[in-house]
């Protein structure tokens, strides 16, 4: 009899199992071939055109939100490359917010994805962007030289490891102009190996255009005007081809202040003239600010008073103009800011309606899975139950009998919990009254050589009651509960102008401390920063 119900339980049991397995793999795959993937793409590839307009309008928060609904959508699609895209745009947004340090994050999440999909010439555009976002630590101090040129060194590793020459070109260029400034002869010879490597690509090419014009930067710095003007008239002729009105506008800018610096102000006006040309073409105001100055400084070496003044006239007002555009985005940027914060609290739900969606389609993959699982295993239940019916019947009653007794006793204990905490309390609130009373009335906590023992007899009590009074009520011990009146009476003098004239070990004994360096720990320990950096927080704030 006990062979045949074995042998039995095997084929219900691979029948079912037979079963499950072919009812859930059709359904899998209608599950992988649902359109909710499709919806997701274009509903993301929506929000980005949105964002983008948004952005060209100057509503910022608005093109934030966009953005991260970008790449919530994207991540729901598992689109990498519009992922990608959103983190970049994110991280360019918060930047331009003043975010630096979300800017930051997002950028180097962008990179990661980067590294993934192997597409390094993109990682080294990555660290190009990191060294441009303006770091800071929590003292107001920049990052440090080192690790910002680390930022361009990585980025030409990676554009040297994408085997992309014009990648590697802009990368040298970049990191040469940059290494100029503490070594002149590396910059030189960097810039000098980013134009050769240029003319190895066909000819002509937008990345030598860019590596001779940014190395006149360099040589002119250097005293080699010569070689400067040289690359700027090699750039020129490519430039002319590439038709790009901003390069033009800047070389032949720079070709009218070779002439002018050689007084030929006849040759600099023309090149002048063609470069307002280029900067009205394509509407580059800035350049052509400064283009508008050079051209005047030129007419008035040539004592043409009428023509200093009209293009004075025109400077001033793209000046003016450029003042009011900067203050509208100013002011649309700090507004922005300020209502990111308002913002976060939706941006926050969105995410959690992306966590739910994922958390659904997560449960519908594996929903067919389990209902085969639930079916095998009632079944396996349902075969055995037979079997262990009376067992479990004389064990259900003892388990109830036991479990009657075991809740009277918890109730028991809970109510003798229930009193102990009361007569505690009672005893603990008037001894409490009275330790805040010496601390926040007398202010016993300045005296240096304050102990346990000492605040215990003023309390009339025993150091061990003082101690459990002070973790119950403060959760922490006696030491801890000294530290804090100390770090606040320090942070309370800190904070006064009239008090600068102290030194930091004068504040400590003022505050109770025996030693400057315990007083350094426990304020560091207490407010995360040293009493040093409060101090410079606070001078800064009232600035």
């Amino acid at each position: 009899m006990i062979f045949k119900d074995e042998f039995f339980l095997k084929n219900v049991i691979l029948v079912l199992l037979f079963f499950s397995i072919f009812f859930f793999l059709p359904n899998a795959y209608a599950l992988k071939t649902s359109p909710q993937f499709e919806k997701a793409q274009d509903s993301a590839g929506y929000y980005l055109l949105e964002a983008e307009l948004n952005y060209e309008k100057g509503q910022y928060n608005k093109s934030l939100l966009l953005y991260q609904n970008v790449l919530n959508l994207s991540e729901t699609a598992k689109d990498t490359n519009l992922i990608i895209e959103s983190l970049s745009a994110l991280s360019d947004l918060y930047n331009e917010l003043g975010f630096a340090d979300s800017a930051f994050i997002y950028c180097e999440r962008e990179m990661i994805l980067n590294k993934a999909i192997q597409n390094y010439a993109a990682v080294s555009d990555n660290f190009r962007k990191l060294y441009t976002f303006p770091r800071y630590t929590v003292g107001g101090i920049s990052e440090s030289q080192f690790i910002t040129i680390g930022y361009l060194d990585s980025g030409l590793v990676y554009a040297k490891k994408s085997k992309n020459l014009s990648a590697i070109v802009h990368s040298m260029t970049n990191y040469a102009v940059r290494t100029y400034v503490d070594d002149s002869e590396k910059g030189l010879r960097l810039i000098q190996a980013a134009i050769d490597s240029a003319r190895k690509l066909p000819y002509p090419n937008e990345p030598l255009v860019y590596a001779l014009q940014q190395s006149y930067h360099i040589y002119w710095k250097a005293g080699k005007h010569q070689e400067a003007e040289d690359n700027l008239l090699e750039a020129l002729p490519m430039a002319l081809i590439f038709n790009k009105p901003a390069r033009l506008a800047q070389i032949y800018w720079l070709l009218g202040m070779i002439e002018n610096s050689r007084a030929n102000n006849k040759k600099a006006l023309s090149f002048l003239r063609k470069a307002v040309y280029y900067c009205e073409k394509g509407n580059i105001s800035p350049l052509k600010r400064s283009v508008y100055s050079s051209i005047r400084e030129v007419y008035r070496e040539l004592g043409n008073t009428d023509s200093t003044l009209y293009f004075m006239e025109k400077y001033s007002r793209l000046a003016e103009k450029a003042h009011n555009n900067t203050m509208n985005k100013q002011i649309s940027l700090l507004s922005a800011r300020f209502k990111v914060a308002e913002k976060e609290g939706k941006i926050e739900l969105l995410d959690e309606l992306n966590r739910q969606k994922e958390e659904k389609i997560y449960l519908q993959n594996l929903f067919i899975l389990t209902l085969a699982a639930s079916v095998i295993i009632v079944s396996i239940l349902l075969i055995f139950s037979y079997f262990q019916y009376k067992k479990t019947q004389k064990a259900y009653l003892i388990l109830t009998r036991k479990t009657t007794e075991i809740q009277k006793q918890q109730k028991e204990i809970v109510r003798l919990n229930g009193e102990k905490r009361a007569n505690i309390k009672s005893k603990l609130e008037p001894q409490k009254m009275k330790l805040v009373d010496l601390f926040e009335k007398d202010k016993i906590y300045l005296d240096k050589y304050l102990n346990l023992q000492t605040v215990a007899s003023q309390l009339d009590t025993n150091t061990s009651y003082l101690s459990t009074l002070i973790n119950s009520s403060y959760k922490c011990n006696f030491t801890q509960f000294l530290h804090k009146y100390r770090v606040l009476e320090a942070c309370e003098i800190l904070s006064k102008e009239e008090n600068e004239i102290y030194s930091m070990e004068g504040i400590a004994e003022m505050s109770g401390f025996v030693s400057k360096s315990a007083f350094n720990k426990a304020f560091k320990e207490i407010t995360g920063l040293t009493p040093t950096t409060f101090r410079k927080n606070i001078s800064a704030e009232e600035t």
